[in-house]
């Protein structure tokens, strides 16, 4: 097979998608970006990232209904657990059903706003420590965490580990709170930040968490108020410059 380029890419994605009678929609479904983003590609008008050579390297390789058949598979331990991609969609709307702001967020957590507020304008990415906090925070609701003291906070964050593949499941998360002893681990803090997105869709928590990863963030879309508000701050303030914490955040181009 003819290795893929930024050159060659819309003529072998063309010529793929012709030979197995695909749409741009079809092709969306098994990967993780958005039909007009593809649109934007195969118009010539942007080119691929890294990421997604990759991701159709691998799928003209192993044919669409073996890679769909993977991907499927993949969605379905991304449906039970916080990620680096669905995120921002969970947390903006964990802090929507909550009536939060960005600054009673960041303080429980110990991060800056700026960074914060970085990630949830997607700027940067979430570091695994981010995941473990944001995660406990689901599992225990925002009371529940906001009155965990540091040391409490770092032992469950000792007690969930490694975060494999930027992706960390719920079951890890409430096993690893459980296991401390710490009260109030019921779905309540979950179901919170999840059931939302779940809501959105019409299709129940797990299908809310699965779909987060490709639901834009702005208008029309979750928690917009609290995006704008902001977007506006980071305009205001320059942060998206200024303060980045790689113990907290990380950039885009390291989870291509």
């Amino acid at each position: 097979m003819e290795k893929i380029t930024r050159e060659n890419f819309r003529e072998l994605l063309l010529a793929f998608m012709e030979k197995n009678n695909l749409t741009v929609s079809e092709i969306t479904e098994v990967l993780p970006y958005s039909i007009a983003t593809l649109n934007s590609i195969i118009s010539g008008e942007t080119l691929p990232s890294d990421g997604m050579l990759k991701q159709v390297s691998e799928m003209l390789e192993r044919g669409f209904e073996r890679f769909s058949k993977s991907k499927k598979t993949e969605k379905e331990k991304i449906a039970e657990a916080i990620t680096r991609k669905n995120f921002r969609a969970l947390l903006v709307a964990f802090m929507e059903k909550n009536d939060l702001e960005v600054k009673q967020v960041a303080k429980a957590i110990t991060c800056s706003i700026a960074t914060l507020n970085r990630l949830i304008l997607g700027k940067t990415l979430p570091s695994d420590e981010m995941l473990r906090q944001v995660g406990t925070m689901f599992g225990l609701g925002f009371e529940g965490y906001s009155k965990l003291k540091k040391a409490e906070k770092e032992k469950i964050s000792e007690a969930i580990g490694a975060v494999g593949g930027g992706i960390l499941g719920f079951g890890t998360i409430t096993g690893a709170i459980s296991s401390l002893g710490v009260s109030g681990v019921s779905a309540v803090g979950i179901s919170t930040g999840l059931g939302v997105l779940g809501g959105l869709v019409g299709g129940g928590m797990a299908t809310g968490v699965s779909v987060a990863a490709v639901i834009p963030i702005g208008a029309g879309a979750i928690g917009y108020g609290i995006v704008k508000a902001v977007k506006t701050y980071c305009e205001n303030k320059q942060i998206d410059k200024e303060g980045y914490d790689p113990f907290w955040e990380m950039p885009l181009e390291l989870d291509e």
